[in-house]
């Protein structure tokens, strides 16, 4: 799936089942949504991305007769909620400049990562534009941005898969939520990278038949996330879950060089 399919999808609806950088975004925007209904005693918060904008009408007609005056004044109403805003600082590099360096970088990762794996064809390096979306609560999350590779295919001696690598300012930390009912199996687990990186890695079993899909996020101390991720089908994935997890802790492989 990709990113503008997003626009389609309500609050209401689930999130996409493929872990690209797409469904980070969504991720993000529910967990921000989650903690305050968490915060607020309001249970599980709704699990995808709305952008629904709502427009004030004014209708004519005849004016309303003023209120009668009370002695005491009304409770003032609570004020608008906070935009949510992403973590770090915004990019100073130039975007075309940003394509073609993560392009070379990701490259030169994937290669020192995992030898002897072959990415099909010149690697793109494709950004996205996200615009503001509701929260749910009358404030809006800030309009934000990603980088994603354009999903190419990867050879291993007896393995293929795709491979997606994407970066992005993030809202909230991302979160381990094993899940999944059948067919779908869903396990995650949690470590910490060589410079205080949160590190997530998930695994998707079972959503097609004979598919998987593992998929890493590193949560950086700058407030970017990166993610590496590969779907295969077979026994053997083209690039293992450690090797992904190299390419996103690669420095070089980053919004801010």
């Amino acid at each position: 799936m990709r990113y503008r399919t997003l626009f389609e999808e309500t609050i209401t609806h689930e999130p996409p089942p493929r872990h690209t950088v797409d469904g980070l975004v969504v991720r993000y925007r529910r967990q921000a949504r989650a903690r305050r209904l968490a915060g607020a005693g309001a249970g599980a918060a709704a699990s995808a991305l709305a952008l629904a904008a709502v427009a004030a009408v004014t209708v004519p007609g005849p004016r309303p007769a003023p209120a009668a005056p009370t002695s005491a004044a009304a409770p003032a109403k609570p004020g608008p909620t906070p935009t949510r805003t992403l973590l770090g600082v915004a990019p100073t590099e130039d975007p075309g400049h940003a394509r073609e360096r993560l392009a070379g970088a990701i490259r030169t990762a994937v290669d020192k990562a995992a030898p002897g794996v072959r990415i099909d064809g010149a690697l793109v390096v494709e950004r996205h534009e996200v615009p503001a979306g509701e929260t749910g609560d009358g404030g809006v999350f800030e309009p934000s941005f990603f980088y994603e590779t354009a999903q190419p295919a990867v050879h291993a001696p007896g393995a293929d898969g795709v491979l997606s690598v994407g970066l992005m300012r993030r809202f909230v930390a991302t979160t381990c939520e094993p899940s999944g009912g059948p067919p779908a199996r869903v396990s995650c687990d949690t470590s910490t990278g060589p410079g205080g990186e949160h590190v997530v890695v998930t695994t998707i079993t079972g959503a097609t038949p004979g598919g998987t899909s593992v998929y890493v996020a590193v949560d950086r101390p700058d407030g970017s996330t990166v993610t590496a991720g590969v779907e295969y089908t077979g026994p053997t994935p083209p690039i293992r879950a450690d090797q992904l997890r190299a390419v996103a802790l690669d420095r070089t492989v980053t919004l801010y060089p």
